[in-house]
């Protein structure tokens, strides 16, 4: 019974070769001829965590794709289906579109989902519901854009979301929270936009018992060790000193690509140390030490 089981699955996903195949070449084209014909197995998993076609052109930024497969959907799925499927990890198509910052496909599923719900929409109950769905780890998609740096998906899900319901987004499974989450990350631009949100996160307790003041001072290297903090309040960010900047880049590379490359590491640099500052800052005046 077992082996027949098992048979049954090589089967069904040797039918699933193709589009597999063609994703992992990202031959787009192709997969969308696949599913021309076989629309039927849209929603059917085609990897080892059970991703669907949905979430492979989700985190594959894939949005002519995603598009296509939208308007693919035989009347047998509904798109809310579609795109509250979950893989292995829990994970469903706005999950992985928050590891983007495709934002322009994110807007167009949620007209389309409008669209399609009709006055159930109105309310905006199964968009609400496909944005409060967690992942194993207790996840919300805006909780996954925070914890990836993507500020700008991060802040489109929160419109969405509505100010008065954003703090259920705010936690996971354990106590690490969407602050803690984006600073151990050093996504400080989008802590500093979480912080805007509610600055109560500014006094939580993360596993260790740390705040997120606590995780920034065990962070060394966005700062160099011979500044001290009284110093760089002193210091404005545009103006910061020539020779931080220049300390860890090679420069035996003088080609064009090398130049662009310092300049850009440069650039990286002091938008990094500018918005760990900032923060600390913002956190201190708070008064959560």
């Amino acid at each position: 019974m077992a082996r027949d089981l098992e048979n049954g699955k090589e089967e069904r996903f040797a039918g699933l070769k193709k589009p597999y195949l063609a994703a992992l070449r990202g031959d787009w084209d192709d997969m969308k001829r696949f599913f021309d014909n076989n629309p039927e197995h849209l929603l059917a998993p085609l990897t080892i965590d059970k991703d669907t076609a949905f979430h492979i052109a989700a985190y594959s930024e894939e949005k002519e794709l995603l598009q296509h497969l939208v308007q693919l959907l035989p009347a047998s799925f509904s798109l809310f289906e579609a795109l509250n499927k979950k893989n292995k990890h829990g994970n469903n198509t706005f999950h992985e579109l928050a590891a983007t910052d495709e934002v322009e496909t994110a807007e167009f599923l949620v007209k389309k989902l409008q669209a399609a719900s009709g006055a159930d929409e109105i309310r905006g109950s199964r968009l609400k519901e496909l944005l409060e769905e967690r992942t194993q780890l207790g996840e919300t998609p805006l909780y996954r854009a925070a914890a990836l740096g993507k500020t700008k998906m991060a802040k489109f899900i929160a419109k969405k979301i509505g100010n008065s319901n954003l703090r259920y987004h705010f936690r996971r499974n354990d106590p690490v929270s969407i602050l803690h989450i984006a600073v151990i990350g050093q996504h400080f631009d989008t802590a500093i936009w979480l912080l805007g949100k509610d600055e109560e996160l500014a006094k939580g307790l993360e596993t260790n018992n740390l705040t997120c003041l606590h995780l920034l001072a065990k962070m060394p290297s966005a700062f160099r060790s011979s500044f001290h903090i009284g110093i760089l309040k002193k210091i404005l960010c545009y103006c910061l000193p020539s020779q931080m900047e220049d300390e860890d880049i090679d420069d035996d590379d003088d080609t064009d690509n090398g130049r662009d490359h310092k300049k850009f590491s440069r650039s990286m640099y002091r938008r990094n140390f500018c918005s760990k500052y900032l923060l600390i800052t913002q956190v201190t005046q708070l008064g959560y030490h």
